[in-house]
């Protein structure tokens, strides 16, 4: 009787001894599903990649910004030019066709040897001369002012292309560089997880074959 009662005991320690091991198998599987790689260093280094993009980019924006209005600036300047250009060309060659006749006028009296013609002829000449005088130095101001603004505005569209070619490089570098670091994250929970997974696999099957065996033991003897 006592050989039985110790054998009992023992089949009972046992049985215990295995539903533990089990649990603490079983423990162990479900505690390694948060046990993953950390990637806090990587976060840091692409959150400041971020921040330094982000920074970059409002820094191109300020500069587009009063880029496009310089732009708008010129545009005006040049489109008051030309208005005034077209004006002023079109007086100009009204005073051009005027000082020709007041020519053929003074060449036809002195053909005729006409003095008093010649005289009046030459005082024309010399008023529309005069008159004319700022009409061309208007001319030459306001073609010299297009050519110049049409050289700044092509000077700040090449700039813009420049910022805007910028702002594309530093959005690719950073795609490029935060798709890196996604790949290297999905590598390594990839890993992570297979293992795991084995892991957790083994631990459930050898916890509920313990837990088996336990029940027989506890049964059957």
């Amino acid at each position: 009787m006592k050989d039985l009662l110790t054998k009992l005991t023992a089949v009972r320690w046992t049985t215990w001894l295995l539903i533990a091991v089990a649990v603490f198998l079983l423990f162990m599987a479900f505690r390694s599903c948060n046990n993953l790689p950390s990637h806090k260093p990587e976060k840091k280094s692409s959150d400041s990649a971020a921040a330094a993009y982000a920074d970059s980019v409002d820094v191109q924006k300020r500069k587009i910004v009063d880029l496009e209005f310089r732009n708008d600036l010129l545009r005006h300047r040049l489109d008051t030019a030309n208005m005034l250009l077209v004006a002023v060309r079109k007086d100009a060659a009204a005073r051009v066709i005027a000082v020709r006749q007041t020519l053929a006028s003074g060449v036809d009296a002195a053909r005729r040897r006409d003095t008093a013609a010649i005289i009046i002829n030459w005082d024309s000449l010399r008023a529309q001369v005069a008159a004319g005088l700022p009409v061309v130095i208007a001319q030459d101001s306001l073609s010299q002012q297009v050519i110049g603004d049409c050289m700044r505005q092509g000077a700040v569209k090449d700039s813009m292309i420049l910022a805007y070619r910028y702002l594309w490089s530093i959005a690719d570098s950073n795609y490029a560089r935060q798709r890196q670091a996604y790949n290297g994250l999905f590598a390594d929970y990839k890993t992570a997880n297979s293992r795991l997974k084995f892991n957790k696999t083994l631990s459930r099957g050898l916890a509920i074959g313990l837990l088996v065996a336990g029940a027989k033991i506890f049964i059957f003897k």
